[in-house]
């Protein structure tokens, strides 16, 4: 199959859905419009990877709590 991953119309849904909630979100980066990101592995980009990471505490193995392979 897809090896876990979204593609076409799952993926389109899943970054709608994140996108309508930060443009719904009084305190949105989008209402910003200096706003850079501040964390992330390079200065001035943050990706969906970087988000997960620092949700999960910082910790990647928090990120597969169940310890399945990829």
């Amino acid at each position: 199959m897809h090896e876990g991953r979204l593609n076409g119309v799952g993926g389109r849904i899943v970054a709608e859905v994140f996108h309508r909630c930060i443009e719904a979100s009084r305190y949105s980066i989008l209402n910003e419009p200096g706003w850079q990101p501040a964390l992330g592995a390079r200065q001035g980009g943050f990706t969906m990877a970087d988000l997960l990471l620092f949700a999960a505490g910082g910790k990647a193995e928090n990120l597969n709590p169940l310890g399945d392979k990829p």
